[in-house]
């Protein structure tokens, strides 16, 4: 069972252990706490603590692999190479494919393991399509997290378990509370774990200077045709973007495009942002192409809900077809197609999107 700390993964760890399941726990160490400002540092510690004395008291053994150097090469690294360069990643999606579900996992089957547990909001199901396991979204909406794990190898679906399918944020809480423990990380998990107090911005700009990384140099702003102000350098915004622009206009503005070949940030207002067509790379693949139904669901945030959709796999890009248009999402967010059960069919990486 791995185990974050939070009261997600403790729910899960307990429903497991009443279950009479014999478990293990494993915790991944993706950031050295030495090497976190003070008051992250304690928590991170005071979080490792917390869980030895929780297994302890559950007589359930605890590993700790340290795992940060990779979690430096294989999630932090490629992120700000990729926001240097204009694109807007989605680090969760990729830590989830591999370091939790990658290295950790690994790490839990070298120990023997028939199963790996988490506590994630998502389920696991039997495809109709072609009869294989794959992932299903959980009952709890607020917090279902299939789109997060889209990128996740369908190789081990079969040896995964996820406790928490069929329940709500709110039975976690009162069935940890019901057994006397108190989670040693309180706070819900941030979207991105290692910018600890600092913005995005200040984050890669802070990288960047001790990596000889060189973002984009600043250029103009165009709203309309028209030179109207200077950009920061295009890896500060993302498509979509309103706040922080620094243009006084009678109506709102927001970021429409990035426009590379020339530096140039085109602004516009809400009339002129929108997209019907997203083409995505690196794709995973749930179930075959040739089995996808004609009208499919496609999620491409987050916090949205998926949307009636066509999609085209030509083995390399799956191109989306939007039944309407909808609010941009960014290049580097993943997007997710579904069946109308729900069943993710595949995700990939945005690699562009269009009207």
């Amino acid at each position: 069972m791995a185990v974050s700390g939070g009261v997600d993964s403790l729910c899960a760890l307990l429903l497991l252990h009443e279950q009479g399941y014999d478990l293990v726990a494993v915790h991944g160490i993706f950031q050295e706490p030495q090497k976190l400002p003070a008051p992250a540092a304690l928590r991170a510690e005071q979080k490792i603590a917390g869980l030895r004395a929780i297994c302890k008291s559950l007589a359930i053994p605890l590993h700790s692999p340290d795992f940060a150097n990779l979690f430096a090469a294989r999630v932090i690294s490629p992120f700000a190479k990729a926001w240097a360069s204009g694109f807007t990643p989605n680090p969760c999606a990729i830590c989830n494919r591999d370091m939790k579900f990658g290295a950790l996992f690994d790490f839990a089957m070298a120990l023997g393991a028939d199963k790996f547990a988490t506590g994630h909001y998502a389920s696991l199901a039997q495809n109709p399509h072609d009869g294989a396991v794959v992932l299903k979204r959980g009952a709890s909406r607020k917090k279902d997290q299939s789109y997060f794990l889209g990128l996740v190898p369908r190789g081990i679906l079969s040896r995964l378990a996820f406790p928490l399918a069929a329940h709500e944020k709110e039975f976690c809480r009162e069935f940890v509370r019901n057994r006397g423990f108190n989670p040693p990380d309180e706070a819900e998990s941030q979207d991105i774990c290692f910018m600890v107090g600092q913005s995005c911005q200040d984050f890669l700009a802070c990288y960047c200077r001790e990596n000889a990384l060189l973002p984009g140099a600043p250029g103009p702003m165009i709203l309309n045709g028209k030179t109207i102000g200077r950009h920061k350098g295009l890896w500060n915004y993302t498509i979509g973007q309103r706040k922080g622009l620094g243009i006084a206009h009678s109506a709102p503005l927001y970021v429409i495009c990035k426009d590379f070949a020339k530096n140039r940030l085109v602004l516009g207002e809400r009339a002129n942002l929108g997209m019907q067509k997203i083409v995505a790379c690196a794709v995973n693949i749930f179930v075959p192409a040739n089995l996808w139904p004609e009208k499919i669901l496609a999620k491409f945030r987050h916090g949205g809900e998926p949307v009636p959709a066509r999609a085209f796999y030509d083995g390399k890009l799956m191109v989306i077809s939007l039944d309407e248009r909808h609010f941009p999402t960014a290049r580097g967010q993943v997007a997710a197609i579904y069946d109308f059960s729900e069943h993710l069919l595949a995700a990939g990486i945005v690699r562009e999107t269009g009207a």
